[in-house]
């Protein structure tokens, strides 16, 4: 994901998972799943998600995935780093680096619904 803005960067962001609810759309018609997290995941899978149910979406995710099989979930994120290169060029780092570190707390960190997590970058890291 790559943006010169920080709101075009949440907007890929919730393209992102959008596709990923309706990829999964058992859950919205799961007896299993609550009715307020089925109504959580229309918004997301609408793209009408406010900035809270975003930086909770991979964690909201998780536990209704949980719910629903009754399984933890495995989160693989790849190139974790290239909305971060971006946003360091386009000077919004620091909101960037905020509006992640909330998705990725959410959703590594206290999340247990999750069995595990990979992150992978694509950035070299710079020798000594």
């Amino acid at each position: 994901m790559k943006a010169m803005l920080i709101n075009d960067q949440k907007l890929k962001f919730a393209e992102i998972m959008s596709r990923v609810v309706i990829q999964n759309k058992e859950l919205l018609d799961s007896d299993k799943v609550d009715v307020a997290n089925k109504e959580r995941l229309e918004l997301l899978r609408f793209g009408k998600a406010d900035n809270t149910i975003l930086e909770n979406s991979l964690n909201l995710l998780t536990y209704c995935l949980k719910e629903h099989y009754g399984k933890k979930a495995i989160i693989l994120i790849d190139e974790y780093d290239v909305p971060l290169q971006s946003a360091f060029i386009h000077n919004y780092y620091d909101e960037m680096t905020m509006f992640l570190g909330n998705i990725f707390s959410s959703a590594l960190k206290t999340n247990t619904s999750l069995e595990r997590g990979v992150l992978t970058g694509c950035l070299q890291i710079a020798k000594e």
